[in-house]
């Protein structure tokens, strides 16, 4: 029989549960909501919203509309942006910042220390403060007409960034991040000690193979991946064997 003390009782935990929830903080760069795909934006949110309290920090009012208007649909908490050196309680309630659209020059900053800018001042300021950063370079390594130099520069830069420990990861990879049930790139195979990884997105780059653990030692990759010469390089030194699922890759 249900009576008004199990309503009550039910009532209670399920204010508890979202009194507790974990907290988030978004920073988006007006470069970076250009790039920042809409539909994927959405998914990412309803995973993220469902155990977390979303919160975003935005450089000013001149961001794409479209995702203007994803924030407001979600009802994400927009935070005014602090002015300088007044950052004080910020991260207090902030379990990890996520940078949801990396664009270049953003990650350039962060990968040299410069804190000349909003968003860049806003990751070195959760890293002090022991956050955790997780960067979604979505897209900076497959923009038309990308030249190899610029290509290298990237994945440079991303992996200094990984050095003063920025997780990098894919957008819609970054709840299971946060979950902690696997890595950010690439495929999680069940066992840490399995020599054989499969992976099998469009592009293997650099950061990629940086990610593996040192017991990989066969990389399964499905037909027609590209990988960048610095990626095939990475895979040399470490004497791991490549093999395609069917067909050959292409160097």
């Amino acid at each position: 029989m249900v009576t008004k003390e199990l309503i009550e009782d039910i009532v209670k935990r399920v204010l508890e549960k979202l009194a507790n929830r974990r907290h988030l903080l978004l920073i988006i760069t007006r470069e970076g909501s250009k790039s920042l795909e809409p539909a994927l934006f959405v998914k990412s949110l309803k995973e993220l919203r469902l155990l977390y309290q979303l919160s975003v920090l935005l450089p000013d009012e001149d961001i794409d509309v479209r995702i203007k208007n994803v924030l407001r649909d979600f009802e994400v908490d927009v935070l005014e942006r602090p002015e300088h050196d007044s950052w004080e309680g910020i991260f207090d309630a902030v379990e990890a910042v996520i940078v949801p659209a990396l664009d270049q020059d953003t990650l350039a900053r962060i990968a040299l220390g410069l804190l000349d800018r909003f968003a860049t001042e806003a990751v070195f300021k959760a890293l002090y403060e022991g956050k955790k950063i997780i960067l979604c370079p979505d897209g900076l390594l497959s923009k038309p007409g990308l030249t190899q130099g610029l290509r290298c520069f990237i994945e440079d830069y991303l992996q200094k960034a990984r050095l003063i420990g920025c997780i990098v990861s894919p957008l819609n990879e970054v709840a299971r991040v946060l979950g902690g049930s696997g890595e950010a790139l690439g495929h999680q195979s069940n066992s840490e000690n399995s020599e054989d990884r499969i992976f099998s997105k469009k592009l293997l780059a650099a950061e990629d193979v940086t990610s593996l653990p040192q017991s990989v030692k066969r990389l399964v990759l499905e037909e027609g991946i590209l990988i960048t010469p610095l990626a095939w390089d990475q895979l040399r030194a470490r004497g791991m064997e490549v093999v395609f699922r069917k067909g050959e890759g292409s160097e």
